[in-house]
């Protein structure tokens, strides 16, 4: 048994497939703060965060070209997005997603993977996905875009969400705050968040699965590229 089948037993493989529409906002501390007592008196808050949320870890993927950041920056408005993300930065595992965006609608795909093979993607090593393609068939959607492509870490981005959720409508509404970026080379989605950080204020999304909060605008080019990205 090779080191790659190892991580496979350790790590089941799980495949997520969400469909929504969102919308995000800047907001100003206050305003956040203003919104989030009123929303907190109609929605219940997502059991998984507590009172004091939870931290988001992302580690965006592009093309050597740019072609998705560059897409983004021309307003396409089919476009797409490749990130690992985590909730823990000690999980023996993450998500490897894909995220399409058509206007305010979106679909995004995620398969679980061991941080093993977290760090053979943030390398340059697509195979991870082909010894996932036995259990699941859309691990080819990933292996296809990134291999050719010649996919690699190029921004990540952390920050901490607080949630609210509704049954109505499956709405789910965000906040997140103290947002910081950094550009990267290599793997970077597990560990402690880089000292080399750029920090943003409070920014609201709102989705038909949810609304969510990320920073005020971005003041480096680093932090820049990161709005761009959200």
């Amino acid at each position: 048994m090779n080191h790659m089948s190892a991580a496979m037993e350790e790590v089941p493989t799980q495949l997520l497939t969400v469909s929504r529409s969102e919308q995000k906002y800047v907001l100003s501390h206050a305003d956040a703060a203003a919104l989030w007592e009123r929303i907190s008196r109609v929605l219940v808050r997502d059991a998984h965060g507590g009172d004091a949320g939870y931290p988001v870890r992302s580690l965006y993927f592009d093309s050597l070209n740019q072609r998705d950041y560059s897409e983004k920056l021309a307003g396409v408005e089919v476009r797409r997005k490749i990130r690992l993300r985590t909730y823990d930065a000690d999980a023996p595992s993450c998500k490897l997603e894909i995220k399409k965006k058509r206007g305010a609608h979106s679909e995004k795909l995620s398969v679980t993977v061991s941080r093993r093979e977290a760090e053979a993607l943030s390398s340059g090593d697509y195979s991870p996905l082909l010894h996932r393609l036995g259990n699941v068939r859309e691990a080819g959607v990933f292996y296809e875009t990134m291999a050719l492509g010649c996919y690699r870490p190029t921004v990540l981005v952390t920050y901490n969400r607080l949630a609210f959720i509704h049954p109505a409508g499956d709405t789910r509404i965000t906040f997140d705050s103290d947002i910081r970026a950094i550009a990267v080379r290599g793997s970077a989605v597990h560990g402690p968040c880089p000292a080399r950080c750029h920090r943003a204020g409070g920014k609201i999304q709102r989705s038909a699965s949810g609304a969510g909060c990320k920073g005020a605008p971005a003041v480096s080019a680093d932090a820049d590229r990161v709005q761009q990205i959200q």
